[in-house]
């Protein structure tokens, strides 16, 4: 949380190759020094520097994740996000094996050795995604328009805004698929990030409960709950690209699919607790579906509600409160399950903070500053 807006806004800045390579060289050499630590002190400063690491990693992605267009912007950042669930999966894999293999501090080479690659990539890799000038435009998704007297002078627009008059390619997708309402609608911000902090913190606290649920509730084996949490992180991981190709088909209006996310998601873990053996796997991939499957569509809508040239910017306070939802939320959550007896209890506050995530997004979305074409329905 307290990287995500710097780290945007260097992104606009520099460009977002160093910003990554920055990002990944202080996860591994965090990392590492959490693996030698003599100290548990040092351990955790270890882990406090991975931390800052790793708020620097999304603005970056989100701007190489761009693809300029409006009608693939929530499947493209969709994929991005991707690797959360599919780097859990790879983790619960392949570290602990290592780890009863050589070590637990040994097994850290294994997530210092990728970092290492990505930031050797980052470093060494073409940087044409970005002017790198301190204006913040990027050369992927903006261009100076001369012909709006409201607009300061210099102010980039990139395709799709829709404050452009000019600008051919249709902000609502209309021209195309013809989705969306007459006119498009957009998130308000910064009251829309409340969404971000929410879900987040919900699906945080799926990902750290879930397995201690299954083992102190229901009994099961521990192989048995983690093999329960790959599932649902395999939802997640198919979720993400659906929603947001789902987003771009809808693109006018991203916080309606949002919306509909969020009261599946609701829907879901209100189910869970009473789930018998044969509907748990259905109920767990629901939740992977929907509570995991929201941020690509989220970012994209978070994006295209602010400067699409500064993308940057504009996610990362997004970030800043996705990553305090996902401090403040699984806590309370889990102070709610305290006694064994109680997690019907937990599983209904995660299910009333997605409903109400669905909720926020009736009056938290604001009419774009043009309506769609004629053609457009």
């Amino acid at each position: 949380a307290a990287t995500s807006v710097a780290g945007g806004r260097l992104t606009d800045r520099l460009g977002p190759a160093p910003v990554l390579a920055v990002a990944a060289g202080a996860l591994a050499l965090a990392a590492a020094v959490a693996a030698v630590a003599p100290a548990r002190w040092l351990f955790f400063a270890g882990v406090a520097a991975a931390g800052l690491g790793y708020g620097l990693v999304n603005p970056p992605t989100n701007v190489l994740a761009d693809p300029g267009s409006p009608r693939l912007r929530g499947l493209t950042m969709s994929i991005k996000q991707t690797g959360i669930p599919l780097g859990g999966i790879l983790a619960g894999l392949l570290v602990p094996r290592a780890a009863a293999a050589v070590g637990w501090r040994w097994a850290t080479a294994v997530p210092i050795a990728g970092c290492v690659a990505v930031a050797a990539v980052a470093a060494l890799g073409p940087r044409d995604r970005s002017t790198g000038t301190g204006g913040g435009a990027h050369s992927h998704s903006g261009r100076v328009d001369s012909r709006r007297p409201d607009r300061p002078s210099g102010q980039v627009v990139a395709p799709g805004d829709p404050t452009d008059p000019t600008d051919a390619t249709d902000p609502t997708g209309a021209g195309g698929a013809g989705y969306g309402p007459a006119v498009a609608l957009r998130l308000r911000l910064p009251l829309a990030l409340a969404f971000g902090f929410l879900m987040a913190g919900v699906q945080v606290a799926v990902f750290t409960l879930l397995a201690v649920y299954l083992v102190d509730d229901r009994g099961s084996a521990a192989t048995a709950s983690g093999t329960a949490l790959a599932l649902l992180l395999a939802g997640g991981l198919a979720g993400r690209p659906a929603w947001g190709w789902l987003s771009d088909r809808w693109q006018a209006d991203r916080g309606r699919v949002l919306q509909v996310c969020a009261l599946l998601s609701a829907a879901f873990l209100a189910l869970l607790p009473a789930a018998g053996p044969g509907w748990l796997p259905v109920v767990l991939a629901g939740i992977g579906l929907c509570s995991v499957g929201w941020n690509g569509a989220y970012l994209a809508a978070v994006a295209e509600a602010g400067d699409l040239a500064r993308i940057g910017s504009t996610t990362g306070p997004a970030l800043l409160l996705v990553n305090l939802g996902a401090v403040v939320v699984p806590p309370v959550v889990g102070l709610l399950s305290f006694g064994g007896t109680r997690w019907p209890l937990a599983w209904a506050c995660c299910a009333v903070l997605s409903l109400a995530c669905g909720a926020l997004l009736q009056w938290l979305r604001a009419p774009a500053a043009r309506p769609l074409p004629a053609g457009g329905r």
